[in-house]
């Protein structure tokens, strides 16, 4: 259900001209491996593209006619429902400024009929059976999300309807639909996120993410999931979770309060070479797939875990090689790390900063190698 969700955000994203070419290479992917779908999806994108004389009286008529159609069918158009959210964001020195958003009006208003006009097409002509099948996906594909985005070098804070507090780290996106609450609470993230649950048993809480989904009823959990890092992390604070890989739906882990669950992010290596030294998943980091470990306190005896420390302004990592940093300071200072000599991505390195700057954070990282930098504008280079 999942991924059909997906695949529908994606086309309609397409359609309207707002996706990024990452989208499109993901959407393209997922139909190569849905033929069923990718047929229908072709027929939308084809008659999406025609470009007939256009009658303005008899599109409003055939708009009406399809919605009134769709509604009759169950299919309700809802329109993107999104509160005004009171962000406290702090910056790097510690400062908390806080800010209030107000409903962010989307110019897609002319891509949106189209499209609803499209999917009506769609439902006059496609067998009952079959367009109840796929009618859920496609009404969500047209459905705004409300989205929170966080830039580079900023934090975020926001209170979802339920009453949930999420803190976003940098470069980090958080979206839910209208329907949030109903019978399931889901929402789904692309970076870093600190999530502090309110508890309702009879409406789990659900992130999905690229690679997996993770489902609550009230806990403290962290959930690391960006693109370009070498893993994904679920760490618990407090609570039970139950995470689910989706390369392996039927395998369920649970967490106890203090572990992680390490997934390595397939989507950054090769992916022959992952076949042929991973031919399954395995519960040992080593076999370069899954792990449970515990989670690393700052100190002996601190309360403060690496993990979640950048929820107290703390940019903390432990024996990790200098790619995977540079990750991190890039998203903490906002700035580009181009390796020049790559001997350097896989020295160890480890380092706990709270209010230094760029330059104080490489010179305390230089003490224990011998690398050296260069800083122009935004971008560092490493030799």
């Amino acid at each position: 259900m999942l991924k059909n969700d997906r695949i529908w955000q994606l086309l309609a994203r397409k359609l309207s001209n707002e996706a990024t070419q990452a989208e499109l290479d993901e959407l393209s992917a997922l139909l190569k491996n849905d033929e069923a779908t990718a047929s229908i999806a072709h027929t939308i994108e084809e008659h999406w593209n025609t470009n007939p004389d256009i009658d303005i009286e008899f599109l409003d008529a055939t708009y009406l006619l399809h919605l009134k159609r769709m509604q009759e069918q169950g299919l309700i158009m809802g329109t993107p429902h999104q509160p005004d959210l009171f962000l406290e964001v702090p910056d790097n020195t510690g400062k908390v400024h806080t800010k209030k958003i107000k409903k962010l009006l989307f110019a897609t208003a002319l891509p949106l009929v189209a499209i609803i006009i499209l999917l009506s097409w769609f439902f006059l002509h496609t067998p009952l059976s079959k367009t109840n099948q796929v009618s859920g996906n496609l009404v969500k594909a047209v459905e705004l999300p409300n989205e929170i985005v966080t830039k580079n070098a900023s934090k975020t804070k926001i209170v979802l309807p339920d009453g949930s507090v999420v803190w976003l780290n940098a470069d980090t996106k958080l979206w839910y639909y209208k329907s949030f609450g109903n019978t399931l609470r889901e929402v789904y993230l692309n970076g870093e996120a600190f999530f502090d649950v309110t508890k309702n048993p009879a409406k789990p809480f659900v992130i999905h993410t690229k690679l997996l989904d993770i489902k609550v009823l009230g806990t403290q959990f962290n959930v690391r999931s960006y693109p370009n890092d070498k893993t994904i992390e679920t760490s618990l604070v407090r609570g039970l979770v139950q995470v689910t890989l989706h390369s392996r739906p039927d395998e369920k882990y649970f967490l106890k309060p203090n572990e992680k669950l390490v997934v390595l992010n397939t989507n950054t290596i090769d992916s022959l070479n992952v076949q042929k030294q991973v031919p399954a998943i395995s519960k040992n980091l080593d076999d370069n797939i899954v792990a449970i470990k515990n989670l690393t306190p700052l100190q002996s005896n601190d309360s403060i875990k690496i993990e979640t420390a950048w929820t107290k302004n703390r940019l903390c990592f432990t024996d990790e090689n200098f790619e995977e940093v540079a990750h991190q300071l890039e998203r903490w200072y906002d700035v580009q790390i181009v390796f020049k000599n790559n001997k350097y991505k896989d020295i160890r390195l480890n380092g706990s900063f709270v209010n230094e700057t760029l330059t104080q954070a490489l010179d305390a990282l230089k003490f224990s190698t011998n690398f050296h930098y260069d800083i122009k504008d935004k971008t560092v280079t490493i030799y």
